[in-house]
């Protein structure tokens, strides 16, 4: 019983952050997304503003500042493309929220869930995308092919390494 309630706090904790760590990871994210791209062309299918956004919401656990760093990095990340300003933004605020959500419930400092997170975000995120850009814009825009699938998976494997680079960060209470 002891060690239920035990797993039970350990699993609701808010991890904390410096704040220029806040500032600076999205920022270095959006940056080096944008570089890689000009680089290496089969970099366009990470999306490392993704990652960041899914990982401070969900190890934060606050809908707020889900929402917020969604924001934040989404108009960013308008910002630096050369599609509509604003779509991003709304994309990524809703993955801040309900990334924050999941956190509080399910177990995301485990590995396997932090793939399968981010798995099931890059999905959703396209989803979306896609939802905002056909039927709100109506621009033409492609589904998915089995590609998708590679990009969602290198996603996932690359969440669980740079996850766990950033759970360095965390302040120790």
């Amino acid at each position: 019983m002891a060690s239920m309630i035990q797993s039970s706090l350990e699993r609701t904790e808010v991890h904390r952050y410096p704040i220029w760590v806040m500032i600076l990871v999205p920022l270095l994210a959006i940056s080096l997304q944008t570089r890689l791209v000009l680089l290496f062309p089969l970099a366009s299918s990470l999306d490392l503003a993704l990652l960041v956004t899914v990982y401070f919401a969900s190890n934060r656990r606050n809908q707020l500042v889900g929402l917020l760093m969604g924001a934040a990095i989404g108009l960013a990340q308008d910002a630096l493309g050369s599609g509509p300003i604003g779509v991003f933004g709304i994309v990524m605020t809703l993955i801040g929220y309900l990334g924050s959500s999941l956190g509080g419930r399910i177990d995301v400092d485990n590995p396997l869930t932090r793939l399968l997170l981010v798995f099931g975000s890059y999905y959703l995120h396209f989803g979306l995308y896609y939802i905002l850009v056909r039927g709100l814009l109506d621009r033409p825009i492609g589904l998915p092919g089995w590609t998708s699938l590679i990009s969602a998976l290198g996603n996932a494997l690359l969440a669980v390494v740079l996850f766990h680079l950033l759970d360095r960060l965390r302040t120790r209470e």
